[in-house]
């Protein structure tokens, strides 16, 4: 598993410490994960998948198919406002969801 995540964070031109970064994790986290001193829960699991823009089932090896499925799938603009979403604190995230929906 280590090994697509791994892969995935390269093919976007990240490294597994920029990747822990984005997650808000320390730098050793993926070590810890492959020496056994913590593991990988479903839900860090598909912070992981969301972030890379693939599939949980590519990262625990189900597929060989990294893209999500066509219901998993998020369009580049949508993906570009996750990605900033997940720099903003809490308080920045409250706003920018009081500002959506002013806008509806």
């Amino acid at each position: 598993m280590l090994e697509r995540i791994k892969e995935q964070a390269k093919k976007n031109g990240w490294t597994m410490k920029y990747l822990s970064q984005r997650l808000g994790l320390t730098h050793c986290y993926f070590t810890d994960v492959k020496n056994g001193k913590t593991t990988l829960s479903t839900d860090r699991l598909n912070k992981i998948a969301q972030i890379l823009n693939c599939s949980v089932e590519y990262l625990k090896g189900e597929t060989d198919e990294p893209t999500p499925s066509a219901q998993m799938a998020v369009s580049p603009n949508k993906q570009k406002l996750l990605n900033l979403i997940d720099t903003l604190s809490e308080d920045q995230m409250e706003r920018f969801a009081e500002l959506i929906e002013a806008m509806k």
